[in-house]
């Protein structure tokens, strides 16, 4: 259906306002969306933009499939703290946030990179894998980063349901929003 009305819309050169609670039909028809929460608008914008510069953790869990995972991490002298041993080095947010800041970090599951042995290069958190999902071209993994569910979508093979590996958090990737008001500090992403 939603190929066929778009074809229509295509063809005709017509502006068309289509209303939509699925995010997807939205993220697949549109060329502007109007994302709305309560009758007050969210944030207008492309799908593209919505998607990469959410403006707060309503739009930012609301498009993308899965969901963005949005964890609770303390920001100070320009590390995040999600707790006491899993600590991850970002020089560029010392300007964004306040010392000691409570803050919510989303990082979208297919960003999430896995890998068996501690890459040397890069800062990674060693977690638990819970229930794996095997989707044939993807694997959707249900885990915990301390005591915080996270999911990771990936396309790596022989993951063990109970067992641990590495995830890296790839920082151009990493959105940070205010707790108390939900906004996005970290403007597009802490690399923007």
């Amino acid at each position: 259906m939603r190929l066929e009305i778009k074809s229509l819309q295509r063809r005709l050169n017509v502006t068309t306002i289509y209303v939509t609670h699925d995010q997807v039909e939205a993220m697949t028809m549109a060329d502007k969306i109007v994302i709305l929460s309560g009758g007050e608008v969210e944030q207008v914008g492309s799908p593209q933009d919505i998607y990469h510069r959410p403006v707060n953790l309503f739009v930012a869990t609301f498009i993308g499939s899965s969901a963005m995972n949005i964890l609770t991490a303390k920001g100070d002298n320009n590390k995040l703290y999600f707790d006491t041993d899993n600590v991850i080095p970002m020089p560029k947010i010392s300007s964004k946030i306040a010392s000691n800041a409570s803050l919510r970090v989303g990082i979208r599951p297919e960003c999430i990179q896995l890998s068996v042995n501690k890459p040397n290069d890069a800062v990674a958190i060693k977690i638990r894998i819970g229930i794996v999902e095997d989707l044939g071209s993807q694997r959707v993994v249900h885990a915990h980063l301390g005591k915080q569910p996270m999911l990771i979508v990936t396309d790596l093979y022989n993951l063990n349901e109970n067992g641990e590996i590495y995830i890296v958090l790839p920082t151009e990737e990493i959105y940070l929003f205010d707790a108390t008001s939900g906004l996005n500090i970290s403007h597009q992403n802490i690399s923007g």
